[in-house]
């Protein structure tokens, strides 16, 4: 069964995987878990009750078969399960739980390899192609999701948000006149330092070094170390990492500093385009109401029309 089958009021046994899971005391002194339970066409949140032996047996990332019983709660869609085993791998097949990119990974890398060779400046080119040509980073690329959630949280997602956020740095960039070079190596690697911020699926949490240091801090590590040994320095690195820096916009979105070049405003405001559109396509697509209008959505500060 998939879980965009299930309406208010089903009941059933199915295996699910558990995206996510928070545990919480209740007032009666017992634990429950809240869990995130997602396949490929839709996520839900799930509740299990009395669930002290299961706090540290149950792991994000693992699959589990249970009862469940389907209600409304707060307008949303909401399953309550029981009886919890760990699922058996020969009764599920992974692929039917994880999201992937509507695109092709090859073509999409592709196409930002043709980005990479389109930058003029040699150094920028070749610090560029220094991680686009290296098979592992190519690798992790073409599967790492771009988040835990919010946006791109899917199989391919941080290649897709970046091919994304390159191509519209590079449409900017040549409409606004300013340097392209910059704003295509800028957007390219905005968000290497997620590669090692996430950990991979089928259990996407965020490591000690994303907790400790986050992604942006992780990319400016990655391109000075890179920068330094491939003899780049000078006015054209500051700039590279101040674009990368600033891709938040604001402090108080994540970004130490706060763009102060156009070309960080580019590689800002493309990153926030993507991510938004990103973010309200999924809202829409996952939605379970019956009204024109999605259930509000704490990330974007709103209901979205359907």
């Amino acid at each position: 069964m998939k879980l965009n089958e299930i309406r208010d009021g089903s009941t059933g046994n199915a295996i699910f995987w558990v995206k996510s899971k928070v545990s919480s005391r209740a007032r009666n002194g017992s634990t429950y878990l809240s869990l995130s339970v997602a396949d490929t066409t839709l996520e839900l949140k799930a509740k299990i009750w009395n669930a002290d032996e299961l706090t540290t047996q149950l792991c994000s990332g693992d699959f589990i078969q249970a009862s469940f019983q389907a209600q409304i709660y707060n307008d949303s869609l909401q399953l309550v399960l029981s009886d919890v085993l760990p699922a058996s791998p020969s009764e599920y097949s992974p692929t039917d739980f994880f999201k992937k990119a509507k695109y092709d990974t090859d073509v999409m890398y592709n196409k930002l390899l043709e980005y990479a060779t389109s930058i003029k400046d040699d150094d920028v080119r070749r610090l560029v192609l220094s991680f686009y040509e290296d098979e592992l980073f190519s690798k992790e690329m073409r599967t790492m999701p771009a988040a835990k959630s919010i946006h791109h949280s899917f199989i391919g997602g941080l290649l897709q948000h970046t091919l994304f956020v390159t191509r519209n740095a590079a449409t900017l960039s040549k409409l606004y006149s300013v340097d392209y070079d910059l704003c295509v190596a800028a957007a390219m690697l905005h968000d290497i330092g997620k590669l090692k911020e996430l950990t991979n699926v089928p259990a996407v949490e965020f490591t000690l070094e994303g907790v400790a240091l986050g992604h942006l801090s992780m990319s400016c590590f990655a391109l000075d170390r890179r920068m330094h040994d491939l003899g780049i320095d000078g006015e054209k690195s500051i700039k590279l990492l101040h674009c990368v820096l600033a891709h938040h916009g604001q402090k108080d979105w994540g970004s130490p500093v706060v763009p102060a070049c156009p070309e960080a405003v580019v590689v800002h405001v493309s990153d926030l385009l993507d991510a938004r559109i990103e973010a309200m396509l999924e809202e829409i697509e996952s939605s379970t109401s019956d009204s024109s209008t999605t259930e509000f959505n704490r990330f974007l500060g709103t209901s979205l029309i359907k």
